[in-house]
């Protein structure tokens, strides 16, 4: 062997075992729709899901505007278990996400993320 494939070989055992592979990569996402109005973006994320068969039951949702009593229905409806806004969602959105059992995050890309929990 040569003397730099020795000086590696020990380099290596000097520093012990490969460190672990990363960890896996965050959840992928599975839907996008834009539109003028949020209520329309949301139906169509709603509707690509369903047409494609894929089950959102369970899964969130990410809106760029605020979280109404509607939006919140329709998430609630679609058995969304969260929803994430970076403005803060209504009262009544609060207050219909509690009754479904479903998570809002209000300023969700701020910094200090505030969650409206179901059993608060």
């Amino acid at each position: 062997m040569s003397l730099q494939f020795r000086a590696i070989i020990r380099v290596r055992g000097e520093r012990g075992p490969p460190p672990p592979p990363p960890p896996p990569l965050p959840p992928r996402l599975l839907f996008h729709a834009e539109d003028i109005g949020r209520h329309n973006a949301v139906d169509k994320v709603i509707g690509a899901a369903v047409l494609a068969r894929e089950p959102i039951g369970g899964r969130g949702l990410l809106v760029t505007g605020r979280i109404s009593a509607e939006l919140a229905f329709k998430a609630a409806r679609a058995g969304l278990a969260w929803v994430a806004t970076p403005s803060v969602p209504s009262t009544l959105a609060v207050t219909i996400a509690r009754g479904a059992g479903m998570v809002l995050v209000g300023r969700a890309v701020s910094g200090t993320p505030h969650l409206h929990r179901p059993e608060a």
